[in-house]
């Protein structure tokens, strides 16, 4: 018999996910975790929970508009050996509040209304030096939140698939290591400089020969 694992369910409303779920609160069969930022202690109940013992499926369903890194870490090797039973379902608002070695181990299930993605705020067609510098100077002096940070890397990465540029898989974990130090509060500037030189890099590999 297969074991339940579970999924990551991607909503526009975690609230009205949860209702159609048909998770009103915690019973028998089903654990509800409904929190603003999902912490250690969050994860150190879910495994407590996880593990109690039933004959019956159960499933935990976890919701939170921020995951915090290390409260993450901790769920990494039940998600992966869930115990007997024990299915897992976390709604999350975007792809990018969750690790990359979360969203491995679960499939994901996107329910969120379309959005219009915004526009990184520099041109990678016309990408140089000084406007690489001028942005990092101008994010240093917003100093953009968590979220706004990761929603920038978002924007970077799909600009990069407008412009065709070719990204090699080191690329790509260079991308997902910034949305770890995002999640981490690094600042914005240090986040961007290597992924912006990376990219400079690129073009010049893509320009025409004469």
């Amino acid at each position: 018999m297969e074991r339940p694992s579970g999924y990551i369910l991607l909503t526009s409303n975690l609230a009205a996910s949860i209702e159609e779920l048909g998770a009103g609160g915690s019973s028998e069969h089903q654990k509800l975790f409904f929190k603003e930022e999902f912490l250690i202690d969050d994860s150190k109940e879910v495994i407590a929970q996880a593990y109690i013992a039933s004959k019956e499926p159960v499933r935990v369903i976890i919701a939170a508009q921020n995951y915090n890194l290390y409260a993450q870490n901790a769920l990494l090797k039940i998600l992966e050996e869930p115990p007997k039973h024990i299915s897992f379902i976390l709604l999350a608002t975007s792809k990018s509040s969750l690790l990359p070695t979360i969203r491995s181990r679960l499939p994901i299930i996107d329910h969120r209304e379309p959005l219009s993605q915004n526009p990184f705020p520099l041109a990678l067609s016309s990408l140089s030096l000084k406007e690489v510098y001028g942005f990092l100077k101008e994010l240093t002096r917003e100093n953009p939140s968590k979220e706004e940070t990761k929603r920038l890397i978002e924007s970077l990465l799909f600009a990069c698939k407008e412009e065709s540029l070719p990204l090699r898989a080191q690329d790509l974990e260079l991308f997902g290591r910034a949305i770890v130090l995002a999640e981490q509060f690094e600042r914005p500037a240090h986040i961007f400089l290597p992924l912006l030189l990376l990219l400079l890099q690129r073009k010049k590999s893509v320009r025409p020969k004469n």
